[in-house]
């Protein structure tokens, strides 16, 4: 049995801290706030993501707090006109074996924390970590105490204490990209003929994200922070008509935070997470020794590494293929996707099946034996 220090209880923390916990470990997880809270308003649980929590045994919990989209459909940003509709529901479960489930981020944080204590991890909250001792792996919390562990795991988020102390100055690049988020009350929206449509079958939330350019090029924004209303209807001002109505059905302030480094075109950020979590689970059995950490962090390493920057470069093309600009590639993009028609490289990224079936079909226990017999030689 090895001992584990989680610094962060977001979901990345968390799930790293259950993966762990699944071989047998012992746990501490270190959370600077004195509750486990989620900024932000719905997530998607594509099916890599729901295989975890399906082989976790959470997936029943997870159904009951989340919704089943039926479908997600591409419009025109003019007029809304439909171009292509990719079925959700049943086809996910058909095809991967896992169902395609939108979440409130609170609901998902609070299975895995409920997760967490059952399976006694050392959950300590207001207790920010103020040092990161690499050399003795040792961590310092604001109370002036300190532990050791064999293994720390830093998961405390873009400002990281744990990453500065390992590689110094590490400066985030701008995306360029800034996402909106916020929820609309379903009610209000029943109010409009024209979007009534959206809220039926009824949900309990309506979610709506919405990604720009960034008007101040260059940019780096750290975490969420308040926007203003005026700005994103100013903005999209000559869209869709029906569309602005969604948009001016809002009473609630909207949370504007820059694009992740796994831009949001895919839904793979907390998706990414719950792999890693796994992996660690598959990585190291209870029977681990002292002397096996390092090169198995070194395969944690190559193997994530080399999954999750695939997944980045995706969903960076799915993002340019949903947001050309208007002009030839647009039209010959638009012909495609009526002529509906998907195969390897068509032009929506959740609708390539190639695409698809890689990513959703990814193995961690499998991925794992590829990494360890790598090493091995």
């Amino acid at each position: 049995m090895l001992t584990i220090i989680v610094v962060g209880g977001g979901l990345g923390g968390l799930s790293a801290a259950i993966g762990f916990a699944k071989s047998g470990h012992l746990v501490i997880l270190f959370e600077g706030r004195d509750n486990f809270t989620e900024l932000g308003a719905g997530i998607q649980m594509p099916p890599n993501f729901t295989k975890v929590m399906h082989d976790w045994g959470l997936l029943e919990h997870v159904r009951a707090k989340a919704t089943m989209p039926k479908s997600i459909i591409f419009r025109s940003y003019r007029d809304g006109q439909v171009l292509y509709e990719h079925q959700l529901t049943p086809n996910m479960e058909d095809d991967f074996g896992m169902p395609y489930l939108m979440i409130h981020r609170k609901d998902i944080l609070g299975v895995l924390v409920k997760a967490a204590r059952q399976l006694r991890i050392d959950l300590q909250v207001n207790s920010p970590v103020v040092k990161v001792d690499s050399e003795n792996q040792s961590v310092t919390i604001a109370s002036g105490e300190t532990y050791t562990a064999d293994i720390i795991v830093g998961a405390d988020g873009k400002r990281s204490l744990c990453r500065s102390t390992i590689v110094g100055s590490d400066q985030p690049q701008p995306t360029n990209t800034l996402v909106y988020r916020f929820t609309v009350d379903p009610g209000v929206i029943r109010q409009e003929p024209d979007l009534r449509y959206l809220v039926d079958p009824p949900s309990g939330i309506f979610n709506v994200a919405l990604t720009r350019p960034d008007p101040e090029s260059g940019r780096v924004q750290i975490g969420p922070r308040d926007a203003d209303l005026s700005e994103l209807q100013e903005f999209f001002s000559d869209w869709d008509p029906t569309f602005l109505k969604l948009l001016h059905a809002t009473t609630q302030y909207l949370i504007g935070d820059a694009a992740h480094a796994t831009t949001p075109y895919l839904a793979q950020g907390a998706s990414q997470s719950m792999e890693d979590g796994a992996f660690l689970q598959y990585l190291f059995p209870s029977n681990t020794s002292n002397e096996e950490v390092a090169n198995r962090l070194t395969v944690f390493c190559e193997r994530r590494k080399l999954r999750a920057l695939a997944v980045r470069a995706q969903a960076q093309r799915a993002g340019e293929m949903l947001e050309m600009e208007d002009g030839p590639e647009q039209e010959k993009r638009d012909l495609l996707l009526r002529q509906d028609h998907p195969i390897e490289g068509f032009p929506i990224a959740h609708a390539d099946p190639v695409l698809q079936s890689w990513l959703y079909k990814y193995g961690v226990q499998r991925d794992v034996k590829v990494g360890m017999e790598n090493q091995r030689g």
